[in-house]
């Protein structure tokens, strides 16, 4: 790999990722009846996927596209905060980061998507040390919950 290539990883890694843990929801910090909204759609669909007595303790936030340009792609962005900030397996992780770069692919310049996909996959881990990383709306480092297995029948 040459290392022009591993520095543009390496940036993309530290920059580009989707999740912020300052309190605001842009574009609506100005209109807290959209921000609270936004703030309640999240906690549903965090309800939907874990159970509504399972809920981050963190309130949602979500700044876009964090450290990346928002543009008509931002609401790829916002649907990949509300799952980083509810957590769950390595598997929601995976098809939350395909779905940003799908998403993503659709509304943005060609390879944007991929592009922001190779920056979230390195950079969103639930042990990085940045407020973006998976599951952000837990405090510490919560890691990846682990798959429930059917129960076995004698």
């Amino acid at each position: 790999m040459s290392r022009a290539l591993v520095v543009a990883v390496l940036l993309a890694a530290t920059s580009s990722a989707c999740t912020s843990t300052r309190y605001r929801l842009d574009p609506y910090d100005h209109d807290q009846n959209k921000a609270r909204a936004m703030s309640d759609d999240a906690v549903r669909r965090c309800a939907e996927r874990r159970g509504p007595n399972d809920l981050p303790p963190v309130p949602f936030t979500s700044d876009g596209c964090s450290s990346w340009p928002d543009g008509s792609w931002w609401s790829c962005c916002l649907d990949h905060d509300v799952v980083y900030w509810c957590g769950g397996t390595c598997h929601d992780r995976s098809e939350a980061d395909a779905a940003l770069r799908t998403c993503v692919a659709r509304r943005a310049p060609r390879g944007m998507g991929t592009l922001m996909w190779v920056g979230v996959r390195p950079g969103g881990t639930p042990y990085s040390p940045f407020p973006w990383r998976w599951a952000y709306g837990w405090k510490g480092v919560r890691g990846y919950d682990v798959p429930q297995r059917p129960a076995s029948h004698p």
